[in-house]
């Protein structure tokens, strides 16, 4: 598992998750990143913009 102080990956689930809630916010694919959660609070907190695609793709980026 890899993290920083917002994003973690989780290799086990194969997701990125937002710390330290835990909240799933986009699948790892062979691919890259699908933004695919259906967590509430996840997408509410993309509605708002506290959190982007963009923070989340550079976080993987630098830590895949």
């Amino acid at each position: 598992m890899k993290t920083n102080e917002h994003f973690k990956i989780c290799t086990y689930s194969g997701t990125i998750r937002l710390m330290p809630y835990n909240y799933w916010v986009a699948t790892i694919t062979t691919t890259g990143l699908l933004f695919n959660s259906w967590d509430g609070m996840t997408k509410k907190l993309f509605n708002n913009g506290s959190i982007t695609e963009n923070q989340i793709t550079e976080f993987y980026d630098k830590n895949k």
